[in-house]
């Protein structure tokens, strides 16, 4: 990503797959574990160190984008930072025009932004959280399971509540990855597309049953609707109104702030089981400071301030599922990576990590399904 003031903006992958190279001055006063456990050098004082292509020759600059970003963290970690600051040069200068056309969108951006042009001179870049993997529950039956014909893909544990695109779990594993993207998003609309249909015949009542109900009964079924619409409306207007008016000491900007900070700095590329116990510390006391939350506009409509204040807690809440579901994975897989624990161990986490929250003790519960394998070469 592009480091700016207001924001980080996003520089596409495809960058990278069309042989855009990554690199930063060397210095050979330094070194830097390789990921054969070996120390080297840092390149050559004052010349061009293409570190990922010396780390890994096989892949170069097209490792994925954990590896990557582990790799320009631990560089810009040793001080070689351009401009001595956490960026590394992405250098598409070399390419084709015929090549840099397929990349237009994002030297666009980058020429935008930064007042660059990206075709004569490499760009800075820092890595950057811009997704996040996981998602909601949904199912996906083999076509050889015993109950296939009572399942249905892409339906959520909520029966009847279908999820479909990135938002569900399925596509990314421990890893994002790129095309799978579009994966999510074209694919399971086609699959649902064919088992929502499956779903509604498999009722055992449906809208027709209406046309045998008195039209008495249809008009206590739609009062009795109307009724649970309108105490769950009275409920939010409830809320809304206390949150309005809630007296206290705390900002929810910067308590969103302290948040961004903590998992920025403890679970994102690196991660350490201390780090990770302490930062689910202090979000718990974040959460306890969220009741002393004082909004600076209390007007009742347009209220952008208390809309964030709104979704702070669920993002709170969000934050805290990552942390703890990092505190009991000791491996390293994909994105998931702990220096003391370096290895992928199938044994005890070749399983998806299964969060839910709990309604009597309002925290959040960790349990696990193991990855399906039938199916695997």
């Amino acid at each position: 990503a592009i480091l700016g003031e207001d924001k980080l903006r996003l520089i596409s992958e495809a960058t990278r797959a069309e042989g855009a190279r990554i690199w930063v001055y060397g210095d050979d006063k330094k070194e830097i574990e390789f990921p054969d456990g070996s120390i080297k050098k840092c390149g050559k004082t004052n010349e061009k160190w293409y570190f990922l292509e010396e780390m890994y020759p096989e892949y170069k600059n097209l490792v994925p984008r954990d590896i990557a970003a582990r790799e320009i963290l631990k560089v810009c970690d040793l001080g070689l930072g351009i401009d001595k600051k956490n960026q590394v040069y992405l250098d598409a200068t070399h390419l084709t025009e015929d090549v840099l056309k397929k990349i237009e969108a994002p030297l666009d951006i980058y020429k935008k932004f930064r007042g660059e042009d990206p075709k004569k001179v490499p760009m800075k870049i820092f890595v950057a959280v811009h997704y996040s993997m996981g998602g909601a529950f949904v199912d996906w039956p083999a076509q050889d399971d015993v109950d296939r014909d009572k399942r249905f893909r892409q339906m959520t544990n909520i029966e009847g509540l279908f999820n479909i695109g990135e938002s569900d779990y399925l596509y990314h594993g421990a890893n994002r990855l790129g095309a799978n993207a579009l994966l999510a998003c074209i694919y399971s609309g086609l699959v649902a597309a064919k088992e929502i249909p499956r779903y509604f015949l498999s009722l055992s009542e449906n809208s027709k049953d209406l046309n045998n109900m008195s039209n008495e009964e249809k008009k206590n079924e739609m009062i009795a609707e109307d009724l649970n619409i309108e105490k769950e409306i009275d409920n939010l207007e409830k809320e809304k109104n206390k949150l309005l008016n809630q007296k206290g000491n705390e900002n929810v900007f910067l308590l969103h702030s302290e948040m961004a900070d903590l998992m920025l700095k403890n679970v994102t590329v690196k991660r350490n089981n201390k780090d990770l116990l302490d930062t689910l510390e202090k979000l718990k006391e974040i959460e306890t400071r969220i009741k002393n939350i004082e909004l600076s506009d209390n007007f009742k409509i347009f209220n952008q301030t208390y809309l964030f204040a709104r979704e702070f807690p669920f993002m709170l809440k969000y934050a805290m599922a990552i942390v703890k579901a990092a505190i009991k994975r000791d491996e390293s897989r994909g994105a998931h990576f702990k220096k003391e624990f370096p290895k992928r161990d199938d044994k005890n986490y070749l399983k998806t990590t299964i969060v839910t929250y709990n309604q009597e003790t309002k925290d959040i519960d960790i349990s696990y399904k193991d990855v399906d394998t039938r199916h695997f070469d």
